[in-house]
C-alpha cells in the first residue's frame, strides 16, 4: 500500500484522488506520512498549529514572528513568545517614560 505521496507505508492508510486517508486512534492521534513530513520540514518534537476552517481541519508548521509587529527577523523569546528586538526596545523605552 502507498501513502499517496510516493512512499511505501506499512499501516492502514489508503489513498484516493483527494489525498491520503488515515485512521484516528483512540487517543485522537493521526499519523502524517513521512514523505509529507519531509516535504514540510516537520521533525520529531515540532509543534503544529491546528485550526478548524468551516468543516476543514487545517494543520501547519507555525511561522515564528514577532507577537507585536509580525516581523520574522531578529527574534528573541520573551515570556515564551517570539518578539523582535525593535519591539523589545520600544517596550523598554515606553517603560522608562512611564516611571
Amino acid at each position: 500500500m502507498t501513502d499517496g505521496v510516493g512512499g511505501a507505508s506499512g499501516d492502514d492508510a489508503t489513498s484516493d484522488t483527494r489525498g491520503v486517508r488515515r485512521k484516528v486512534d483512540h487517543l485522537g492521534r493521526v499519523v502524517i506520512p513521512a514523505s509529507m513530513r519531509r516535504m514540510l520540514g516537520i521533525g520529531d518534537g515540532d509543534e503544529l498549529e491546528v485550526r478548524l476552517d468551516g468543516e476543514v481541519l487545517r494543520m501547519r508548521k507555525p511561522r515564528e514572528s514577532c507577537a507585536f509587529c509580525g516581523t520574522r527577523e531578529d527574534l528573541t523569546e520573551v515570556l515564551q513568545h517570539p518578539v523582535c528586538w525593535s519591539c523589545v526596545a520600544a517596550v523598554r523605552a515606553r517603560g522608562r517614560e512611564g516611571r
